[in-house]
C-alpha cells in the first residue's frame, strides 16, 4: 500500500522552510550567533511540529510514522533548548546541530529503505540525501570541517540538504490524482 497524507502539502513546507534556514545562514554575518540561534530555536519549534502532524496523520497507513513522530519530537526539542539557552557557545551549537544532521541523516536513510517497500520510485534519492546529511553531521561535530570552508557555508549546505530531503519526502505523500 503507498502512503499518501491530505497533508502532504505540510511537508513540502518543512523543506522550503530549511531551504530558507540554509540561505538565512549562509547570509547571516558569523558574529550574529543570537540571531542565528532564534530563527534556528522557531525553525525546529514549527518543523517538529508540522512532522508530528504528519506522523499522527500516517499512523494507519504506514510503517515509519513511529519514526517520523521521533523525528517531529527531536525538531522540538532542540527548539526548547535553543529558546531556553539563546546564550549557547559556537562549539555546543556546532555540536548539537551536528548531531542534529546526524540523527536526520539517518532518519531520512531507514526511511528511503521504507519508500522503497512502499514501491515510492524515487526513495534513492532519499536515501543519498540521509547519507549527506549524516557526513555532514560526522564533519560537524568532528571538527573535521575543510580550512577555508566557513562554518556557516558548512552548516547552510547541510539545511539545504535537509531541506531538499524534506521536500522530497512531501511529494512523496501527496495523494496520486
Amino acid at each position: 500500500m503507498k502512503t499518501s497524507s491530505k497533508y502532504w502539502w505540510l511537508g513540502l513546507v518543512r523543506g522550503v522552510i530549511f531551504l530558507l534556514l540554509a540561505f538565512f545562514i549562509v547570509k547571516l554575518p558569523k558574529s550574529n550567533l543570537l540571531a542565528f540561534v532564534l530563527y534556528l530555536h522557531i525553525t525546529l519549534l514549527f518543523t517538529g511540529l508540522i512532522e508530528c502532524i504528519i506522523a499522527i496523520e500516517l499512523r494507519k497507513n504506514s510503517m515509519n510514522w513511529m519514526l517520523k513522530l521521533g523525528g517531529g519530537i527531536l525538531d522540538i526539542f532542540y527548539g526548547v533548548v535553543l529558546l531556553i539557552y539563546p546564550d549557547i557557545t559556537p562549539e555546543i551549537l556546532t555540536f548539537l546541530v551536528g548531531l542534529w544532521f546526524i540523527i536526520k541523516g539517518a532518519i531520512g536513510f531507514v526511511d528511503s529503505f521504507l519508500f522503497k517497500k512502499e514501491g515510492y520510485t524515487n526513495w534513492f534519492w532519499i536515501m543519498l540525501t540521509g547519507i549527506l546529511a549524516f557526513v555532514f553531521g560526522f564533519f560537524v561535530t568532528n571538527d573535521l570541517i575543510p580550512e577555508g570552508i566557513a562554518l556557516t557555508s558548512w552548516v547552510g549546505s547541510g539545511f539545504l540538504i535537509i531541506g531538499i530531503l524534506n521536500v522530497l519526502k512531501g511529494f512523496k505523500l501527496k495523494p496520486a490524482g
